[in-house]
């Protein structure tokens, strides 16, 4: 509603102007003419600033879950023991897992389409793009391992930086449909989960393709991170 108050002001403005310039014919009266089109351009901006606010204190609402999102997105599991059997099972419990989050985001931006029609896109931007953010920051205080199986007759299920690879791509997926204007931001979070999920530190280079969104610092900081990779592999790397 403040976008189209703002959209109507204006336009009223610029007929004011092409109209009434006509008819007004004396310095005075286009003088008087041109402040009260002003008022309508300052009317206007104070449409689009209420606008603005009213985003912000949605934003504001949706902090916490933003944070328990982002811990969520970036969280290394714990260790899971199972038989041969479950294996299986528990790497399909993972797939499930990922897709959590986006399964919550639609349920949001179903909302916030339903409520705020004219405003969803950019309030759904601004909040993917603040998640994806939090959870870059949040991977840098956590240590990882890849999934792998261990064992012979007890397997054990490693889920670390190979799980928050499944569940960043599964944002950018849900994001590139829902909230095209964060797909930038999805793209360089879904590549620091993939220098977590990388098999040898040798393919850093390939995780960062076609378009490197991390610079050589901020790729090393996360390869750091992965408690298997040894910090002299990590300094020759050429990214």
């Amino acid at each position: 509603m403040a976008e189209c108050g703002a959209e109507w002001a204006e336009r009223l403005a610029g007929e004011a102007v092409s109209l009434g310039g006509a008819l007004c014919r004396r310095g005075p009266e286009r003088d008087k003419l041109r402040s009260c089109a002003a008022g309508l351009a300052a009317a206007a901006a104070a449409f689009r600033h209420a606008r603005h606010l009213a985003l912000a204190a949605l934003r504001a609402a949706l902090q916490p879950r933003l944070h328990a999102w982002a811990l969520h997105l970036a969280a290394p599991l714990p260790a899971q023991a199972a038989s041969d059997a479950d294996a299986d099972a528990l790497i399909e419990e993972l797939e499930e897992e990922a897709a959590a989050l986006p399964a919550a985001l639609e349920v949001l931006a179903s909302a916030a389409r339903e409520a705020l029609p004219g405003a969803a896109e950019e309030l759904l931007t601004g909040v993917v793009g603040e998640l994806a953010a939090r959870a870059e920051q949040a991977m840098l205080r956590h240590q990882y391992d890849r999934v792998g199986v261990e064992g012979g007759v007890g397997v054990r299920v490693r889920e670390g930086g190979l799980g928050v690879e499944r569940r960043a791509r599964r944002m950018a997926a849900w994001a590139g449909s829902a909230a095209g204007g964060a797909r930038e931001r999805c793209a360089r979070v879904t590549q620091c989960a993939a220098l977590l999920g990388l098999e040898p530190v040798s393919h850093a280079a390939d995780a960062l393709q076609p378009a490197p969104r991390l610079s050589p610092k901020d790729a090393r900081d996360l390869l750091a991170r992965r408690t298997d990779f040894k910090m002299e592999e990590i300094k020759r790397l050429k990214l």
